[in-house]
C-alpha cells in the first residue's frame, strides 16, 4: 500500500523524479550502509554505486500514516525533500545503475 499511494504522487506531482519502482536503493555513506547490514546479521556485501542522477529522500517518512490522507501528506513530505526530526537518507537511484567495488 505504501508504494502504490508514494508512485501515485510521484506521477501526479513530482513526475520529473525516479520511481521506487523502477530503482535501486543505497545509503548516502558507508557509516550507514555498516549499521544496515549489521542489523542483518552482517551477512551482506557492501559495494560502491556510481551515482549520476538519484534522488536523496528521507526513509523515515515511508510511513503508512492511520488513513489514506496521511499516507499522502508523508508520500508529498517524502518527494518534496522534507526531512523528518531523526531522518535516514536514501538515495533513490535509477536504473541501470554502474555497481563498483566491494567495500
Amino acid at each position: 500500500m505504501i508504494e502504490a499511494v508514494f508512485e501515485l504522487v510521484r506521477r501526479n506531482e513530482f513526475p520529473q523524479l525516479p520511481s521506487r519502482l523502477q530503482s535501486m536503493f543505497a545509503w548516502c555513506n558507508l557509516d550507514d550502509a555498516r549499521e544496515f547490514n549489521s542489523s542483518l546479521g552482517d551477512k551482506h556485501s557492501i559495494f560502491e554505486v556510481e551515482i549520476k542522477n538519484a534522488f536523496i529522500a528521507d526513509q523515515k517518512l515511508l510511513y503508512l500514516g492511520g488513513s489514506v490522507i496521511g499516507t499522502y501528506e508523508m508520500a508529498r513530505k517524502y518527494w518534496s525533500g522534507d526531512r523528518s526530526d531523526n531522518c535516514k537518507l536514501e538515495a533513490v537511484i535509477p536504473l541501470p545503475a554502474v555497481i563498483g567495488n566491494k567495500v
